[in-house]
């Protein structure tokens, strides 16, 4: 049967009705609710995104040798001499006190030579020390000669060349990824490595903590940031790759700092921070 044209308008108008009365209801509804506040909205929303680093009130330090004082020899050197251990002496190149095995070993910073590792932690923010295998310490090793830590004083380490050091602040600020790492709890570490002596021309490795970082080709020189801002860092450097076949040199270095620039041969290095 063929619905008449009226039939067919009223159906639609009342379609119509229908959608416009349930639009008329959802606007009420809309402006019944609690307003939405978007900037609360948005804050929630960045909540998950890692935040940004927060930067420190202070600039790093850079460690800058100074005149050795012999109050602070003599209480490294107590400190060694108390461990019972047999170990030499020598005086490298730049001025630190480089300490290592008497006999033929490689030094063991966990176990053996941990005490040795507790002296050289005690004594970082005002003395130069190394420690170093006994391949690190040596005739061939520096400028030639070598005594017992028995025989060891003060006076034969200034003729040496032995240095203290000092911090000179404000001459030297964090990088960025520096500050972002002290944001994220100080799991790292900088290296900076230079391909010539000097190290006037770095390349920053950021660098994870506990971890042996190791490379095909060998760098001249180096300086290490230790951007914890309480802990000091230990770190060992290598001749050879895989932290690994000995001779190996380990500094301590203070907290908020960067060492002096450290020329030496380097494949291969690790870092772990001490209480």
């Amino acid at each position: 049967m063929k619905k008449s044209a009226n039939s067919v308008t009223q159906k639609m108008g009342y379609g119509i009705k229908s959608y416009t009365s349930l639009g008329l209801f959802l606007m009420a509804a809309i402006a019944s609710a609690t307003p939405i506040d978007w900037s609360t909205s948005i804050d929630s929303l960045s909540s998950n995104v890692s935040p940004s680093p927060v930067v420190p009130t202070h600039a790093m330090s850079r460690m800058v040798s100074s005149p050795l004082i012999q109050k602070e020899v003599d209480q490294f050197l107590e400190c060694v001499r108390t461990t019972k251990v047999a170990y030499k002496v020598d005086v490298d190149n730049l001025g630190y006190i480089v300490v290592g095995p008497s006999s033929n070993r490689t030094m063991d910073l966990n176990v053996q030579d941990a005490e040795l590792l507790s002296c050289m932690t005690e004594v970082a923010d005002f003395l130069k020390t190394a420690a170093g295998s006994s391949a690190s310490v040596g005739p061939n090793s520096h400028n030639g000669t070598t005594k017992s830590i028995a025989n060891v004083n003060y006076e034969w380490l200034k003729a040496k060349g032995a240095e203290g050091h000092k911090r000179e602040n404000a001459t030297m600020t964090p990088t960025k990824v520096a500050i972002a790492a002290r944001a994220a709890n100080t799991q790292y570490f900088n290296f900076y490595r230079d391909h010539d002596k000097g190290c006037h021309s770095e390349d920053l490795l950021h660098s994870t903590l506990g971890h042996c970082h190791t490379y095909m080709s060998s760098w001249a020189s180096q300086q290490i940031e230790n951007i914890s801002g309480s802990q000091k860092l230990r770190v060992s450097i290598w001749p050879h790759h895989d932290c690994s076949k000995g001779n190996s040199k380990t500094y301590v270095v203070p907290h908020n700092s960067v060492t002096h620039c450290i020329d030496r041969t380097t494949y291969s290095y690790y870092g772990k921070y001490e209480s």
